[in-house]
C-alpha cells in the first residue's frame, strides 16, 4: 500500500478518533525522517514524535493500527537487554514463545531469564512493505 493508500484508510476507518490523527502524525514523521533514523522507535519515541511528555492509550492504539495487517507500516521487534547490559534482538516468535511459555532463554547462554519481562524492550521499525512504497 502506498503512503497515500495508507493515509486514505486511516481518513476512511480512524477519521473519527483522535488515534487516527496520530497515526497520520507519525506517518509524517516516518516519510520526512531518513531511514537510519526509524530503526528503532521505541515508546518514548512516539511520545516524542507526537509532542507528549510519556505514552498514552491513543499512542499505543495508533502505534496497533499502524502495525495491523491492513496498514502495516510499522513492524513490531523487541530487544532483550541482560544482566551485563548487552542487547540482544528476539524474534517475533521467540517473544510469542517467551510470553506464551512464561520462560526466555538467554540467547548466549542458554540459561533461564529471571523476570525476562523487565528486560524486554519493544521498539518498532517501518515495515518493508512501508519502505518500498518510499523508493
Amino acid at each position: 500500500m502506498s503512503v497515500e493508500g495508507i493515509r486514505a484508510d486511516l481518513e476512511k476507518r480512524w477519521s473519527d478518533q483522535r488515534a487516527g490523527k496520530l497515526c497520520q502524525i507519525i506517518i509524517d514523521y516516518m516519510v520526512k525522517k531518513p531511514v537510519d533514523q526509524l530503526q528503532f522507535m521505541t515508546y518514548g519515541t512516539f511520545a516524542e514524535i507526537l509532542g507528549k511528555s510519556s505514552i498514552d492509550d491513543e499512542t499505543v492504539l495508533a502505534i496497533t493500527i499502524l502495525t495491523n495487517s491492513n496498514i502495516s507500516a510499522l513492524d513490531a521487534c523487541a530487544m532483550f537487554v541482560d544482566e551485563n547490559d548487552v542487547e540482544h534482538e528476539i524474534d517475533p516468535s521467540e517473544l510469542y514463545e517467551a510470553l506464551s511459555t512464561g520462560k526466555l532463554v538467554h540467547p548466549e547462554t542458554g540459561n533461564p531469564v529471571e523476570d525476562f519481562a523487565s528486560k524486554i524492550i519493544p521498539f518498532y521499525v517501518p515495515s518493508d512493505r512501508f519502505m518500498s512504497n518510499l523508493r
